[in-house]
């Protein structure tokens, strides 16, 4: 029975070092920087760049979240022939799923498929991923069905083609419609009460969501951040997980977002608090903040390595 304290003591500092470790975001904003090299290669549409692209998509030296990044960015511009180069490796590894959703679209591009037809083809294939008895094969069908939500909403293709169970689950498309919504609002105060209540939402979707459209909003959207924190702060720790914990998590995500000199002051502040989940997310924020890396809260997910489901 003596022995039951310092179990227990040993067993919470093993707890706070793993959580401690999980919010070192070195290796994202590695990942961060890796996907911004890729955009600025897409933007110049040349035929080297797009061949560097392609070449991210398969090669060894890349990581799996880059590798699914870049086949995101080459269904926009690629043509079927430039895929058909890599089709042999990709078909045979992990990324065969991300292969052959953008060859699906860069095919419908090239031949100008309805957008319904389109979305026929994105399903048989996502079907044909579950049907399968290979090893794998359900970890294949769940990144194939996130990977639709990107499609559905960068194609702008009508949610009503699709399951509820796919539509309601993308953050990419809940951002689509809380864009328009956002527009909709009559004034500065209509907006800002807008996404003061989206962050306070308990929908993980729609309040990811609402971090990417803070983060494009940039520096307008602090004040209503600030807001949020203030009136959401946990004041224990471990905190409940409520919705006022999860705005006030979601907030640290803007400012990682946003960065600059308030954003560094805020974080500042909450980084000093005596409740270590407050302090370990300001923390986490700050490094990307003092990289001068904005979090990509719009790739967020890719950050996961979809492989480790099974």
């Amino acid at each position: 029975m003596k022995l039951t304290p310092i179990i227990l003591f040993i067993g919470t500092l093993l707890l706070q070092s793993a959580i401690g470790y999980c919010f070192l975001p070195a290796d994202e904003i590695e990942l961060a920087k890796r996907f911004a090299q890729l955009d600025s290669l897409a933007k110049s549409d040349s035929t080297d760049a797009r061949q560097q692209i392609i070449a991210a998509c398969v090669s060894e030296k890349e990581r799996t979240q880059v590798q699914r990044y870049a086949f995101r960015l080459l269904s926009r511009t690629a043509t079927s022939s430039e895929l058909e180069q890599i089709r042999p490796v990709a078909c045979k590894s992990q990324a065969a799923v991300y292969f052959g959703l953008a060859a699906i679209r860069v095919k419908a591009r090239e031949n100008n498929t309805s957008k319904s037809d389109l979305a026929k083809e994105m399903l048989a294939f996502v079907s044909e991923l579950s049907r399968s008895s290979e090893p794998g094969a359900s970890s294949r069908t769940h990144v194939a069905k996130e990977e639709l939500g990107f499609y559905i909403a960068d194609a702008k293709l009508p949610e009503t083609l699709f399951p509820k169970e796919i539509t309601s689950r993308s953050p990419e498309i809940s951002l689509l419609r809380l864009r328009t919504q956002f527009a909709s609002c009559k004034d500065e105060n209509a907006r800002a009460e807008f996404l003061a209540r989206l962050l306070d939402t308990e929908d993980c979707f729609v309040r990811e969501a609402a971090t990417a459209l803070m983060a494009e909003l940039g520096d307008k959207a602090i004040p209503v951040v600030e807001r949020v924190m203030e009136e959401n702060v946990p004041l224990s720790d471990p905190p409940p997980f409520t919705a006022g914990t999860n705005a006030f998590g979601a907030s640290i995500d803007v400012l990682a977002a946003i960065g600059g000199e308030r954003a560094r002051e805020l974080l500042g502040i909450y980084a000093a608090s005596t409740i270590r989940y407050v302090s370990v997310n300001a923390k986490y924020a700050s490094k990307w903040v003092e990289a001068g890396v904005p979090l990509p809260i719009a790739h967020r997910r890719l950050f996961e390595n979809p492989w480790l489901l099974e």
